[in-house]
């Protein structure tokens, strides 16, 4: 690992030290049920797709699109920045694919109703 791919990790995991502590992710405090589990799945993914994915994947897409620009004919520059768009735009769409997936999944079985939280109570 190079110098300057572990100071940016470390410059984005020090940046994201507010947004992670001002998350407030754990939903209970004491006894924790079936329902506040879900709800702190939720919470998790929410946070990661929302606070983490979507920051780092429009940041890659803008950069990609200033090295499409900074190629002026370079062929393998521009081939490098259209790689960087498409892994860009796929890691989003994992990522938005991924909480609509699980969100789906937590209001399908722990939602209030349903009976897999009514057994587990």
């Amino acid at each position: 690992m190079t110098k300057a791919k572990l100071l940016s990790y470390l410059l984005v995991g020090f940046l994201s030290l507010p947004y992670v502590a001002a998350a407030a992710i754990v939903p209970c405090t004491d006894s924790c049920t079936f329902k506040e589990l879900g709800a702190l799945v939720k919470n998790l993914i929410d946070f990661f797709t929302l606070k983490v994915a979507a920051p780092i994947g429009l940041i890659s897409v803008t950069i990609s699109g200033i090295l499409y620009v900074m190629a002026a004919g370079d062929p393998g520059q521009a081939n490098k920045a259209k790689e960087i768009l498409w892994y860009s735009v796929g890691g989003l769409a994992l990522a938005f694919g991924a909480q609509l997936l699980i969100n789906t999944i937590l209001d399908l079985f722990a939602s209030e109703g349903s009976g897999l939280v009514n057994k587990a109570l």
